[in-house]
């Protein structure tokens, strides 16, 4: 049930926080985007066994302070004459960041799409936390309180063997059960 709420907050978070901006960049130019800077450094050619590829060298800045980098590339298959543009991408829990190098519009000179996206990884880490959630449940053998503590034990590796017959009588004397929750 809780990665529902990672969910939720992922759509609301990534519904209005997309920016992004189509332009023609040569190596040494940089473009700001949502108080971003994609510095396009350097341009590579590579030759390798069935393609060719040029890719592209972006570092993100923010406040004077390097981020990451982004490595978009366009290959070239000669034998299917054919054109694969693999974008590139930096991340961090918050905040996505794209870069895809289109058509060569001049010398040295590159279509780019840039984007700047706010919570995509929530919206993915949902099914994560949901999947970790029901494992617990079926380690754990239900639902209760008490087996997600007892599954808890299990898994950080302490013995839980003598604790846990402690714990089920404890369990069926009501008046003892305010003991479970300093447990």
């Amino acid at each position: 049930m809780p990665g529902y709420w990672v969910f939720a907050a992922g759509i609301v978070f990534s519904s209005g926080s997309r920016h992004e901006i189509s332009l023609n960049l040569s190596p040494g130019q940089q473009v700001v985007l949502a108080g971003y800077i994609f510095r396009f450094e350097r341009l590579d050619l590579e030759a390798k066994g069935n393609y060719t590829s040029e890719k592209a060298r972006i570092t993100l800045w923010r406040n004077e302070k390097r981020i990451g980098s982004l490595q978009p590339e366009r290959r070239f298959y000669a034998a299917r004459r054919q054109q694969m543009m693999e974008p590139g991408i930096h991340w961090n829990l918050l905040h996505d960041w794209y870069a895809v190098m289109g058509e060569k519009t001049g010398p040295d000179r590159y279509a780019m799409r840039l984007y700047v996206q706010t919570g995509v990884r929530w919206i993915w880490g949902w099914g994560i936390v949901d999947g970790v959630w029901r494992a617990a449940e079926r380690m754990a053998g239900g639902g209760s309180i008490l087996s997600y503590c007892l599954m808890a034990l299990r898994l950080s590796g302490l013995r839980v063997k003598s604790m846990v017959g402690r714990i089920r009588r404890l369990r069926r004397h009501p008046a003892r059960r305010c003991y479970l929750w300093l447990f």
